[in-house]
């Protein structure tokens, strides 16, 4: 059998990519404007809040990290559990300087489906997004971002043991293909986490 029969040419691996992008940007505008903009104009804080509602039972687990980071009493911290996944993925941090506090934002669906370790995972890796260091002005790099995201799963392990943690980005992985440069590294780095604990 002729190889090259199998093969696809620069021009068609080419036109196959701008026809993927395009679906994606399609995607992106019908989906992600449902809830992006109910309105022409950008959703607020306060409505992204009303979506959801508050989560009171990792109260524990915040006290023990605002002590660790010496977040101040006066700084609020709150978890709400709501219909995000469209804006946001499967979880943020975010933190408002108007009314300084810190909100964590989590996908309902995604939150449902985790037991309560990975829910402690994501709580403390959200919460460790505290411990990078101040993003540069403009747009973050891809390995600035990647670092950011290991720093944080690294501080996560301090309150859930590795295994969670990797359980989570397995569940998050049809976001992202498991080749994805920033999955490949976070697996990588929390399995050497975890073998340095079975070493002990």
């Amino acid at each position: 059998m002729n190889e090259n029969l199998n093969r696809s040419s620069p021009l068609e691996n080419l036109v196959i990519g701008i026809v993927v992008a395009l679906m994606a940007a399609v995607w992106f505008i019908l989906l992600g404007s449902q809830i992006y903009f109910y309105e022409p104009r950008p959703v607020t804080k306060e409505e992204i809040m009303a979506m959801g509602h508050l989560d009171n039972n990792h109260t524990e687990l915040v006290s023990k990290i605002r002590t660790d980071l010496k977040i101040p009493e006066e700084m609020e911290i709150k978890i709400f559990i709501g219909p995000y996944f469209h804006i946001f993925g499967y979880a943020v941090h975010m933190f408002f300087v108007d009314h300084p506090e810190h909100l964590i934002f989590i996908g309902e669906n995604f939150y449902n489906k985790m037991d309560v370790d990975e829910r402690v995972a994501v709580v403390s890796h959200e919460l460790g997004h505290l411990t990078n260091k101040p993003d540069p002005p403009g747009w973050i790099p891809d390995e600035i971002f990647i670092q950011h995201q290991i720093e944080a799963d690294t501080y996560a392990t301090k309150y859930v043991e590795p295994e969670a943690l990797i359980r989570v980005l397995n569940k998050t992985v049809p976001l992202f293909d498991k080749e994805f440069p920033e999955y490949k590294r976070r697996i990588e780095n929390l399995k050497n986490i975890q073998a340095e604990r079975n070493r002990r």
